[in-house]
């Protein structure tokens, strides 16, 4: 089947004509070639490659639905690798990787649905959306860089690449993250051959120059593809009344899920707020004096903080500061302590045998990583846990490395 590619830079439609492209044939070969939308030949498909740098491969995290259910949310989760708002990005999910992790193509909206308004006028319908670093040959274990003149473009995996800067080795490639096991470098547009020795003498890892590459001859992969959501191409007319009863259905679906959702809502919060209750007076039974009348729970722990701040004489580092580092390191489902004390600056959590091992270690760790310096006292009755100021912060020291 014949299929026409286009090539887009940022400025490629600027005057309406210049636009790099390739025809290729029944036969996957390359048939024809040029750089203006005036006379372009006619194919059964039609394919268009964006310049790496118009388009961000990220990471996020997303929950485990089909993708028709988290379209809504890929604006959002990729606003954070953004500097538009996330109503101005294009998304695309391209895929999980052995991680689990969804990788995204983050594409600004405005330009591309210019960019294919623009070509539609010309009676270009685009079938398929990838940016170039897409189309590099990637190995197992190995990076693919492709050499331009005005820049370079680097491949890490089936989801990961983007554009980097032009040195000769490009800076950009020690800050992509862990390099691999070596590089395989392709030539592009740049006019001098690659540096195998000084690269790999800059690098430190093997580098293999495996000659020429453009997208006009590359294999156009059958997975990913940025033309998703609103911008997926429309196939064949719509049947209405199978619309018709399709919304019908919903909304009848969507009554009786909110109905049931306001019940089960009712129930869970009743519950949740007698458990709360049951742990608030648990914490004001650990918190007062022995002995004295729990009426108001919230109100009298407060009080109970504010006097003990107060005979501290209100300094940065008194008990309710170092207390609200401990718990902003508590994990989640570890239960209250049976005692809390503080002297001397250190607060003392007395924590029951049955408190498990597992979630005492989390807690510590988390301890030490927020800059808390922690010690464990094993007792008959449980653990007791010594937490004072005075540690280093995770992260803050150390040498640092991409």
């Amino acid at each position: 089947m014949s299929e026409l590619r286009l090539y887009l830079r940022r400025d490629s439609l600027r005057d309406g004509n210049e636009c790099a492209w390739v025809l290729r044939g029944d036969d996957d070969r390359v048939a024809g070639a040029g750089s203006g939308l005036d006379k372009l030949p006619r194919a059964r498909r039609c394919h268009l490659v964006l310049a790496a740098d118009l388009v961000n491969l990220v990471p996020a995290s997303l929950p485990n639905l089909p993708i028709h259910k988290l379209q809504g949310l890929l604006p959002g989760a990729a606003e954070a690798h953004a500097l538009s708002e996330a109503e101005q990005l294009h998304v695309a999910w391209l895929g999980l990787d052995p991680h689990g992790t969804s990788w995204l193509a983050v594409v600004d909206k405005a330009w591309l649905t210019a960019s294919l308004n623009a070509l539609k006028a010309r009676g270009l319908v685009i079938a398929a959306v990838l940016p170039e670093s897409l189309l590099l040959p990637v190995g197992s274990d190995a990076w693919s860089v492709l050499r331009h003149e005005d820049g370079a473009v680097i491949r890490q995996g089936p989801w990961q690449g983007h554009a980097v800067d032009a040195g000769d080795p490009p800076a950009s490639l020690n800050l992509a993250g862990p390099l691999p096991g070596r590089l395989d470098v392709y030539q592009g547009s740049a006019l001098h051959p690659v540096d195998v020795a000084g690269w790999q003498a800059v690098l430190g890892l093997p580098v293999h120059d495996l000659g020429t590459w453009s997208w006009r001859e590359a294999g156009w992969p059958a997975g990913p593809d940025l033309l998703q959501g609103t911008l997926a191409p429309r196939r064949g007319r719509p049947d209405w009344q199978a619309l018709a009863r399709s919304l019908a259905s919903g909304l009848a679906l969507l009554v009786l899920i909110q109905v049931v959702g306001l019940a089960v809502d009712w129930g869970l919060l009743a519950r949740e707020e007698d458990r709360l209750r049951s742990e608030l007076h648990g914490l004001a039974e650990r918190a007062l004096p022995a002995h004295a009348s729990i009426v108001d729970p919230a109100w009298q722990v407060a009080e109970r903080l504010r006097a003990m701040q107060a005979a501290e004489g209100g300094i940065e580092s008194g008990f309710l500061v170092l207390l609200s580092r401990v718990g902003s390191t508590w994990p989640a489902g570890m239960g209250a302590p049976r005692q809390v004390e503080y002297r001397d600056g250190t607060a003392i959590l007395h924590f029951d045998a049955a408190t498990p091992a597992a979630g005492l270690e989390e807690f510590k760790a988390g301890l030490s990583k927020a800059g808390l310096v922690v010690a464990a006292t094993p007792g008959a009755d449980g653990q007791a846990l010594s937490v004072r100021e005075g540690g280093v912060p995770a992260g803050t020291g150390g040498r640092h490395g991409n």
